[in-house]
């Protein structure tokens, strides 16, 4: 059977039911993710983890970069004795799929990327006005992050899931504010905008799905 791995966001934390494999139930409530987390687990075993620095994972003290998640990936597979199996990458985890497909081609069947990017802001055209944008989300993230006023979380919900409900900005906001600490979370803005797996992008062999 089939392995479905998403790959880590920074909001995210770990679920359990039926044939998912993790910890306390937590986005099965959710208004954004159960629709997509009981659909593919009703005909996979579905197979999710919190990236380093969130959810029920270490979030002190950790070293995060691109090579560091990819090898996190890779310790997962090895651990749970996947030979095969189908990898799904939602945001920037589709950048860590993209460039482990790309190392491990005989592991992954088929390739899944979901609301993802290959570069990371600093990589991209006018690198002038993506360094300023950079700035801007981490001033946002030093001043509101981890409050209890959703005003600042709402700016990143919203490049989430521009065209959410109301419950669903809710939802997300506040999954935001206990995923991760102000501190890391300025550490992921850092990181992700160096991501740039571009080189990876014609080596990977997999039939690939893209979506957004």
């Amino acid at each position: 059977m089939a392995c479905a791995l998403p790959m880590p966001r920074w909001a995210k934390e770990r679920q359990s039911c039926g044939r998912l494999t993790g910890g306390p139930i937590w986005e099965l409530d959710s208004p954004v993710w159960r629709h997509l987390i009981l659909g593919m687990a009703s005909r996979h075993k579905f197979i999710r983890y919190d990236g380093r620095g969130t959810g029920l994972s270490q979030r002190d003290a950790v070293d995060i970069s691109m090579d560091r998640w990819v090898s996190d990936l890779e310790c997962i597979v090895d651990s749970l004795s996947l030979e095969r199996f189908i990898l799904l990458g939602v945001s920037q985890g589709g950048a860590i799929s993209i460039e482990y497909a790309a190392c491990h081609p005989d592991r992954v069947s088929h390739l899944i990327i979901h609301g993802a990017y290959a570069r990371g802001f600093r990589h991209r055209e006018n690198p002038d006005k993506q360094r300023q944008f950079v700035e801007l989300n981490r001033a946002l993230v030093r001043e509101g992050w981890g409050s209890e006023h959703d005003a600042y979380r709402q700016w990143f919900t919203s490049q989430f899931i521009p065209e959410g409900t109301a419950e669903q900005s809710r939802w997300f906001n506040d999954l935001e504010r206990v995923s991760a600490t102000l501190e890391m979370m300025e550490r992921f803005v850092i990181e992700l905008s160096e991501i740039n797996v571009t080189d990876f992008l014609p080596k990977v062999k997999a039939p690939t799905l893209v979506t957004h």
